[in-house]
């Protein structure tokens, strides 16, 4: 009877054990899976993720998706005027404003770019509203950039200009990388088509432009202007796209506020301190005056001047009813504000 008692004991300590270590496993799963998509959605979304319990959310997935790719117009020409610390504070508050665009609309950030930023729209978690929620993100992108003007010119700063493609196709989304280093993506042809696809905007003077597999599914909501068929760089297959020129109908209307000066990311940089060469026994004038040149370089001041964003005001106001963005094909249309 003894026997049989330990028994069912060890067998009892044996399965709660293994519970304990399947629990473990589970949560360790939930952590890592919030770790990595923290970073590229927004925290409701994440939220939403866990709650599923998909084991398999981050393995590769072949599916529909729409991809978004913004980018500054000219940024590469602009930033060669520019201090490296400047470009990296316009960068930082591009990416603050996309981002923001990009995840009230449900989108997952893909990668930030040298000169712009692409989404996932419709992966991880799938989303039936995918081609509406991506191109109001776009519009919503090119909006921020256009409220950002204002302040840009009060600080005595070039205001940007920034346009977005969106297109949707079949790709194949998952962590992707090797060990040290791995991030959720998607790759296919048509994440390299959406690229190609925003190389054009400017030359037709479009600020967001759409593929025919976005627009159909949504032309009922945007109203648009068909391009004739867009020859892309190292492809095939010409692009059939639509310059969004504004809403058609509203729906799930919110308000759209430029984020306030303290919500953009400033990232320090550090000068490395001057070598301080050996005393000579006999300076020469000219190793004196070089030796001043290289005291005096102006690093200290670069970085004092890029370590605040803003002047700390508030935030600005609703954008005004009066925002527009124009394309080559008429007058612009004025895009109401908060959609």
């Amino acid at each position: 009877m003894l026997i049989a008692s330990l028994f069912v004991l060890a067998a009892g300590i044996a399965v709660a054990l293994a519970a304990n270590k399947r629990a473990h496993v589970a949560e360790s799963e939930r952590e890592r899976i919030r770790t990595l998509f923290a970073r590229y959605l927004s925290p409701a979304v994440v939220d939403e993720l866990l709650a599923r319990k998909d084991a398999r959310a981050l393995e590769g997935h072949s599916l529909t998706a729409t991809i978004l790719y913004a980018r500054i117009w000219n940024f590469t020409l602009q930033q060669e005027q520019w201090a490296p610390e400047q470009a990296l504070r316009y960068l930082n508050e591009f990416y603050t404003l996309a981002g923001e665009a990009i995840q009230r609309h449900r989108g997952t950030i893909d990668r930030f770019l040298p000169d712009g930023i692409v989404a996932i729209f419709g992966a991880p978690i799938d989303d039936p509203h995918q081609e509406e929620h991506a191109v109001r993100a776009a519009i919503d992108i090119v909006r921020f950039v256009s409220a950002m003007s204002a302040r840009w010119n009060e600080q005595r700063r070039r205001p940007l200009k920034a346009s977005c493609a969106v297109s949707t196709g079949k790709v194949i989304t998952g962590d992707t990388g090797f060990q040290e280093r791995r991030a959720y993506t998607a790759v296919g042809p048509e994440v390299t088509f959406t690229e190609r696809l925003q190389e054009v905007t400017e030359n037709i003077n479009a600020l967001v432009l759409v593929s025919e597999s976005t627009f159909e599914p949504i032309r009922e909501i945007f109203t648009a202007v068909a391009t004739s068929d867009l020859p892309l760089r190292g492809l095939k297959r010409v692009a059939r796209a639509y310059v969004i020129r504004g809403l058609a109908r509203h729906a799930g209307a919110r308000e759209l506020l430029l984020p306030p000066p303290h919500a953009f990311r400033s990232t320090f940089v550090h000068e490395p301190e001057p070598l301080i060469p050996p005393p000579a026994t006999s300076p020469t004038p000219q190793a004196t005056e070089d030796s001043r040149r290289a005291r005096s370089k102006p690093g200290v001041e670069a970085a004092q001047g890029f370590s605040r964003t803003d002047s700390g005001v508030a935030e600005l106001p609703e954008l005004p009813a009066s925002i527009t963005y124009e394309d080559d094909e008429g007058p612009p249309i004025q895009l109401p504000p908060g959609f």
